[in-house]
């Protein structure tokens, strides 16, 4: 038992995961194609806009507090 063990059992929990995702989401069959123009208009809804700004910003946020340990 070391450190191989570790990897060896998240490689197994990953692949039971795996199966029971496989096993369990039903498959949908598409009816229509969505083209570009429809996926990309989910972005410019308000919810999203926020959830994708408050990811920039906490993103700028830790690399910006990393640079002060830096110098």
């Amino acid at each position: 038992m070391g450190w191989c063990s570790t990897f060896w059992v998240v490689t197994v929990t990953g692949d039971i995961a795996l199966i029971g995702i496989w096993k369990l989401i039903p498959h949908i069959e598409d009816e229509q194609q969505a083209g570009f123009r429809k996926e990309f208009a989910v972005v410019r809804q308000g919810k999203v806009l926020v959830a994708h700004g408050m990811t920039f910003i906490s993103a700028c946020s830790v690399n910006c507090s990393s640079l002060q340990f830096v110098q």
